[in-house]
């Protein structure tokens, strides 16, 4: 190198520069190289050990299941476009998880999916909506802390009801309704609040009628409900305001102008007929 250095005509300086930055230039590429090559093994310990920290070190970054979005969920392990639909709908309905066991009350996942998913999601108990007592048998790994945790630290839910067991309809207040199998307290709040419109159940059939109510759904509830058909509020046929009346399911505004048009009345067997829902009859009465 030093013969072709001295042919070029350089300086001494010149060529001992030359020799420095040439020797950099293969330094540089050398390392290059190593790093390429290089491989870091796996630990000789136990390959399961070492599995399971990989797993928790990707669990610094869980799905939290009250704000996820459907395609989030699709992502999750064993959970694809039907079943992410699924929790968004149960997650509406109940208001929001409040702990992670609440997943195997959704067709389809069972124990060990639900332990496939607790590496990757978490729950943020700041936004749940509702309280149920977890089961007695659950010992509850509490992922946003990352340590084990049992019922002494968790919050009190309301206990769902045991077969054999009645929820009075008329009286029962949103947290009882959770109580009822399937019931969270998005449901409770409408069966609460059909209930006010109407003045009282006087038959258990009527909570059909409830916003998003199915058969398979009302089915379940059936066996747990019972009714004292004594406490429903009735309208005067002679002094209700025509509001008041309207704001009953089933009033038709029609039947209400007739009806205050031909006050007052002695029975109710001299109220207008046309246009009369029934199912308001148990309602109404007359005043003395």
């Amino acid at each position: 190198m030093k013969q072709w250095l001295q042919s070029l005509q350089l300086t001494p300086a010149e060529r001992n520069g030359s020799i420095v930055l040439m020797l950099l230039i293969v330094a540089m590429l050398g390392a290059r190289l190593a790093l390429l090559l290089w491989q870091p093994s796996l630990p000789t310990g136990n390959l399961a050990a070492y599995q399971q920290d990989i797993a928790a070190f990707e669990a610094d970054t869980l799905l939290e299941l009250n704000t996820a979005s459907i395609e989030s969920l699709e992502e999750l392990p064993g959970i694809g476009p039907s079943m992410a639909e699924k929790i968004i709908a149960y997650r509406t309905e109940v208001g929001g998880f409040s702990y992670i066991e609440q997943l195997m009350e959704i067709p389809g996942i069972g124990e060990a999916k639900l332990n496939g998913l607790r590496p990757y999601v978490s729950i943020d108990k700041t936004l749940a909506k509702i309280l149920i007592k977890k089961p007695d048998h659950f010992l509850v790994q509490d992922t946003i802390q990352k340590q084990t945790t049992t019922l002494d630290t968790l919050p009190l839910w309301p206990v769902k009801l045991k077969l054999g067991e009645k929820l009075e309809l008329n009286t029962a207040k949103i947290e009882d309704l959770q109580r009822l199998p399937g019931i969270g307290l998005a449901f409770a709040q409408r069966i609460h609040d059909y209930r006010t419109r109407l003045g009282g159940y006087y038959s258990t059939e009527q909570v059909k009628e409830v916003s998003g109510m199915g058969a398979s759904k009302f089915q379940a509830l059936l066996p747990y409900l019972n009714l004292n058909k004594g406490l429903i509020r009735k309208l005067d046929v002679n002094t209700a305001k025509e509001q008041v009346l309207l704001a009953h399911p089933y009033c038709q505004a029609v039947w209400a102008a007739a009806l205050i048009s031909g006050r007052p009345y002695t029975h109710l067997q001299d109220i207008p007929q046309n246009n009369l829902d029934k199912r308001i009859l148990p309602y109404l009465t007359v005043g003395k």
